[in-house]
């Protein structure tokens, strides 16, 4: 059996990382794309600013350079700013939007028409609680976020009849640095090794099944 080709956007650290680690676990050969190096080894590793739309076409196309072919794509590249829309700072708007969003959509672009072609493939999109949930200090993230789920159900429209799954990932408050210097305690928080064990399991279904959308929350619920 071949081995399972994965490319994770943002996959240095947080949950990118985790998830990255989780299918290198399984024994998948995995690339992860991010501005700065990973601190851990295992994964091919290229350098990309996903807020830039020529770093993440380009990064991309080194994926499948790499890999040959890719079995599953995570779009997990994230900014996160917080601030309400009428104070936030001028070009935050563009930049919640270019990395939250745009990166998703440039790499799915590259990656799915292959997918299609080879009748099987998995794309995972890590929404937010805010791509359901309004926040008042949530801002343009929210507004990304949003729009990520929104390309996410209309990828799984356009996938459905060539194999290719679409599973859309909303999690709540993860322990990750954009929470750096909250004083709230672990427990609070979702560990992110919980997030990449629920993308392993979503892949794990038969290819007649797929999950959609799937909610997890911080068991006292979202902070």
């Amino acid at each position: 059996m071949s081995k399972l080709k994965v490319y994770v956007t943002g996959g240095s650290r947080g949950i990118g990382a985790a998830i990255a680690q989780r299918f290198l676990t399984a024994g998948a050969e995995v690339v992860i794309s991010s501005r700065n190096a990973p601190t851990w080894e295992g994964a091919h590793w290229i350098q990309a600013d996903l807020g830039l739309k020529n770093d993440a076409i380009q990064a991309a196309q080194k994926a499948m350079k790499i890999l040959g072919n890719i079995d599953v794509l995570v779009n997990n590249g994230g900014l996160f700013l917080p601030g309400a829309i009428t104070e936030e700072n001028d070009r935050v708007f563009e930049a919640m939007m270019q990395v939250n969003v745009a990166s998703a959509y440039h790499t799915s672009r590259v990656v799915v028409p292959t997918m299609k072609l080879q009748n099987s493939g998995h794309v995972f999109n890590l929404c937010s609680i805010a791509s359901e949930t309004a926040y008042a200090a949530g801002g343009s993230y929210t507004i990304a976020k949003h729009a990520l789920l929104g390309l996410g159900k209309v990828l799984r429209e356009e996938c459905k009849n060539f194999g290719v799954r679409v599973t859309n990932i909303m999690p709540g408050a993860v322990l990750t640095d954009s929470w750096a210097g909250v004083d709230l305690p672990e427990s609070r928080f979702i560990p992110v090794e919980d997030i990449a064990e629920t993308v392993w399991n979503c892949f794990q279904l038969s290819s007649r099944s797929v999950i959609e959308e799937l909610i997890i929350r911080p068991q006292l619920g979202d902070i």
